[in-house]
C-alpha cells in the first residue's frame, strides 16, 4: 500500500540503501510528496493494523525546525516485530519533487535518487544545523554522498532557488563543525566509527569546497590507516 501511495525510502534509511552503513539511523525514513492522498491511505493503515501502526499527526513546533515547518507535516510510529517497536516517519516534502528511484530486490518500494537526496540534505541541514539533538547528521550525510561523487554543488543551486538562504547559513554550520571537540562530540553521538572518518573528511573537503571555503586539514583519527606522514592538525589537549 504504502509503495502505492507513492511513498519513497529518504533520509538515512536510503543512504544506508545505496552507500552502506556509516552511521546510526534512528528510525525508517519514508517521504512523499502529495499529503491528501496520503493521509487517507495512512488512516486506513492505522484502522487495519491498530496499535501497530501510531500516528502522531502534525510535527508540533519545536520538531521541524525551518521555514517551510508547516509545509513538512510528519507522521511518526512503530510496526512492532518479536516485540520490537520499529521506529518509522512519513514525512511530506513540498521543497523538492521526488521522482521514484530504483527498487531493492524484496521490497516493493523504491528510494528516492541520490540527487534528491542531496538536495533535500541541503534543505534539512539548514532546517536543523544548529540543533544539537541532530549533531550535524546531515552535513555528514552531504559529505558521503559528495564523497561518491553525487553533484552536491548543483544540488546547493536546486536548493538555494526554494531557499536562497540555503548557501549562507549552512557554510556557518560547515565553519562550526570544523572544531576538534564538536566533531568527535557528533561522530560519538551519531555511533560514527573511526574507520569511517577518513572518507567522511574527504567529503568534508568537497562539501567545504561546494561552500565556497577552504579545506581545513584532517585531524589526526581522520588519516587514513597507511598515511602516518600526512600532515594535520593536533586536537587541542596535544598543542
Amino acid at each position: 500500500m504504502l509503495s502505492e501511495m507513492g511513498v519513497v525510502f529518504g533520509g538515512g534509511t536510503a543512504l544506508t540503501f545505496l552507500l552502506g552503513e556509516y552511521r546510526r539511523s534512528d528510525a525508517i525514513d519514508l517521504i512523499i510528496n502529495h499529503l491528501s492522498p496520503g493521509q487517507d491511505r495512512i488512516a486506513l493503515l492505522n484502522a487495519r493494523h491498530g496499535p501497530a501502526f501510531l500516528i502522531d499527526g502534525p510535527a508540533p513546533d519545536g520538531i521541524e525546525i525551518g521555514p517551510f515547518r508547516a509545509h513538512r507535516d510528519k507522521y511518526a510510529g512503530s510496526f512492532i516485530v518479536d516485540n520490537i517497536p520499529i521506529r518509522f516517519e512519513i514525512i511530506y516534502e513540498s521543497r523538492v519533487t521526488i521522482p521514484a528511484g530504483e527498487r531493492h530486490p524484496g521490497i516493493p518500494i523504491c528510494h528516492a535518487p541520490l540527487p534528491t537526496l542531496a538536495e533535500m540534505k541541503w534543505h534539512a541541514l539548514l532546517d536543523r544545523g544548529f540543533d544539537n539533538g541532530v549533531h550535524r547528521r546531515d552535513l555528514y550525510d552531504l559529505a558521503m554522498l559528495a564523497r561518491h561523487g553525487v553533484d552536491i554543488v548543483k544540488a546547493l543551486r536546486c536548493a538555494a532557488t526554494t531557499l536562497p538562504s540555503v548557501p549562507i547559513v549552512c557554510r556557518q554550520i560547515m565553519e562550526s563543525a570544523d572544531a576538534y571537540a564538536v566533531r568527535r562530540a557528533d561522530y560519538r553521538f551519531l555511533d560514527i566509527p573511526d574507520e569511517q572518518a577518513p572518507a567522511l573528511y574527504e567529503g568534508l573537503c568537497l562539501v567545504a569546497k561546494a561552500l565556497g571555503l577552504p579545506p581545513a586539514l584532517p585531524y589526526p583519527f581522520e588519516i587514513a590507516a597507511g598515511k602516518p606522514d600526512t600532515e594535520c592538525r593536533l586536537p587541542p589537549s596535544d598543542l
